[in-house]
């Protein structure tokens, strides 16, 4: 009501009145004036709003992904048994587990495949980049390089995930 109350006062007329406001041709021009303004400044609004919604959903999105990693890395330091079995990774001796440290360790890389294929979710959503991305998926990679186990599962289990991630993977384990 004030945003008509103002306008109809700059254009010199009673905006109550009966009389349409646009009449005089002194006064069309400075309406449009006006609208065009009111209209790009509610643009620039809603661009700014898209824009920051935008960084907001990467931020939560990146934000969950570091809490995954975290709790990742809280089991392997909290659980002894996970912990050594991460090293037997580590130093290649995955033949030399035991049935239960295999499945366990099949669960645990099955945890780190699930959380790479989040992050490229959201790299594909444009939640994240590609360099954020990349660095949510650090824990991966890294067990992808040192442990021949770990990209053997990853050979055996890749049928269970979209294309576009066992693509990424596959070209991130011929770069070792």
């Amino acid at each position: 009501m004030l945003v008509f109350l103002v306008f109809g006062k700059l254009l010199g007329r009673n905006p109550f009145s009966t009389g349409n406001v646009y009449e005089t041709s002194r006064s069309r021009p400075w309406a449009e004036v006006v609208t065009n303004v009111a209209v790009l400044v509610g643009l620039i609004f809603v661009a700014y709003e898209v824009h920051q919604n935008t960084v907001n959903q990467g931020m939560t999105a990146y934000q969950d992904l570091v809490g995954r990693i975290t709790e990742l890395n809280r089991m392997s330091i909290e659980n002894s048994e996970l912990s050594r079995v991460r090293a037997e990774i580590i130093d290649q001796r995955f033949n030399e587990l035991s049935e239960h440290d295999k499945r366990m360790w099949t669960a645990y890389s099955w945890m780190l495949f699930r959380h790479g294929d989040m992050a490229y979710f959201q790299f594909e959503l444009g939640a994240l980049d590609e360099t954020r991305m990349r660095s949510a998926m650090g824990i991966l990679i890294d067990m992808l390089r040192v442990s021949s186990a770990t990209r053997d599962h990853w050979k055996r289990a890749s049928r269970n995930f979209v294309p576009g991630y066992r693509e990424y993977i596959d070209g991130i384990i011929e770069e070792f």
